[in-house]
């Protein structure tokens, strides 16, 4: 028997909890979790988020061999939240983030409500702004050339 439009809106609603779920723990990776279909199953789409999560952990993680959609619907729960507590840890690390590149973070702080910024990577963007670094073999004076280490060369 098909639901009724109240029916299916209610199921939307208590899905929208597994998104606000999924969306603390992206947080960190500057993404938003995907709105529930209307009519889709909530235990599909915790499967759904869930396989989100996993895609954001690194390759060597163990909660990456597992796979998601053989998990009975009973244990969603405890699966949820570690596949959330590791992709929330695994976002504010720096290695998890390609050499050479940088991933900017926009947060909003709790008890003012202000904006800021958090950049993660391996590299700081400091480092572009060295100067130069130039080394010096040796000198060249009246009686000849010397290296840096006061011998004379030649």
């Amino acid at each position: 028997m098909p639901m009724t439009r109240e029916q299916l809106l209610q199921v939307q609603a208590s899905a929208r909890v597994y998104q606000t779920r999924a969306d603390e723990a992206f947080e960190p990776w500057g993404m938003r979790a995907p709105a529930p279909v209307l009519g889709e199953d909530p235990d599909d789409y915790r499967r759904k988020l869930m396989i989100l999560a996993k895609n954001q952990l690194p390759e060597s993680h163990e909660l990456r061999k597992i796979t998601v959609k053989r998990i009975p619907n009973d244990a969603l729960d405890n699966f949820e939240k570690m596949y959330y507590d590791a992709c929330r840890d695994a976002g504010t690390r720096n290695d998890s983030v390609p050499p050479g590149e940088m991933r900017m973070v926009e947060k909003v702080n709790p008890q003012n409500g202000r904006k800021f910024i958090e950049f993660y990577g391996t590299r700081s963007f400091i480092h572009d702004m060295k100067p130069f670094v130039r080394r010096v073999l040796g000198f060249r004076t009246p009686e000849g050339l010397w290296n840096t280490g006061g011998r004379y060369v030649r």
